[in-house]
């Protein structure tokens, strides 16, 4: 915390009072100004690319809490020569491996139903739609999905943040969607979460996940790659499945409940 240095309203006095008053050395003289949180004057919302960016962060601190104590030290042995910490390098390698094209939606716009561009509907009888700040089911119960339009290759992931959760939290990412009904899914349904595709908006088991109950905040993402479909929860990967009958198609998420959906959405190739 900064702290005035010099007597108080002298002319040589600089830094911050009680948190209310700044005094600062302008061109024009010494000046006593109303003190401002950096930032809090001219609020700038963040870019799309600033957002991705912070989504790919808290995956890589994710990543390294997971890591065991053998883990990190390998991790801090390969710094040492470079002159800086294992988490230094570990960030480094996380975020620069990130640079395939991405894309990110942060829902913070006016409502929709149903979301509207960029967002293309996966099922013609139920839409996800905007509500409040976030990407929300049908106002009926029922399945509903949707796509991001970018042009994706057909290895991509899927990831999203849970900003509210129903009954039963029968939400979550799809991948290789198309607007034809089909995709594969997890979702993070109690009291069995569990991996799936949709098929003609049919759904269809694959095999249950194990991971503790969902909350706001938690951070779902399906990624696909070849036939290898993975699950991670909070940047741990929880698990992995093989299936080939949806080659090509879009990331997008997916919500059973009307009161239930995302905060943000991140989706790029792998």
């Amino acid at each position: 915390m900064a702290k005035v240095r010099s007597p108080l309203f002298s002319r040589s006095a600089s830094g911050a009072f009680a948190g209310r008053i700044c005094f600062r050395s302008t061109p024009s003289g010494h000046v006593a100004t109303r003190f401002h949180s950096p930032g809090s004057r001219n609020p700038v919302s963040a870019s799309p690319a600033q957002l991705a960016h912070r989504l790919r962060y808290g995956l890589a601190v994710s990543d390294w809490r997971a890591l065991s104590p053998a883990e990190r030290f390998t991790w801090n042995q390969n710094a040492v020569i470079l002159g800086f910490s294992g988490w230094n390098l570990f960030l480094q390698s996380a975020l620069s491996s990130s640079s395939a094209f991405s894309v990110s939606d942060s829902f913070d716009r006016a409502d929709a139903d149903p979301a509207g561009a960029p967002w293309s509907q996966v099922f013609s009888v139920r839409s996800m739609r905007l509500s409040g700040g976030l990407l929300v089911g049908d106002v009926s119960a029922g399945n509903a999905a949707a796509i991001h339009s970018a042009a994706f290759s057909a290895d991509h992931f899927s990831e999203v943040i849970v900003g509210a959760l129903g009954s039963d939290s029968d939400i979550g990412p799809i991948v290789r969607a198309s607007a034809a009904g089909s995709a594969y899914v997890f979702t993070a349904y109690a009291p069995v979460p569990q991996l799936g595709f949709f098929l003609g908006g049919n759904y269809t088991y694959l095999q249950s996940v194990p991971v503790a109950p969902i909350s706001v905040g938690s951070v779902l993402r399906l990624s696909v790659s070849g036939q290898t479909l993975s699950v991670s929860v909070d940047g741990i990967v929880v698990s992995t499945f093989s299936d080939s009958r949806f080659p090509v198609g879009s990331p997008g998420a997916f919500s059973y409940l009307p009161d239930a959906g995302f905060s943000s959405f991140l989706g790029g190739d792998v």
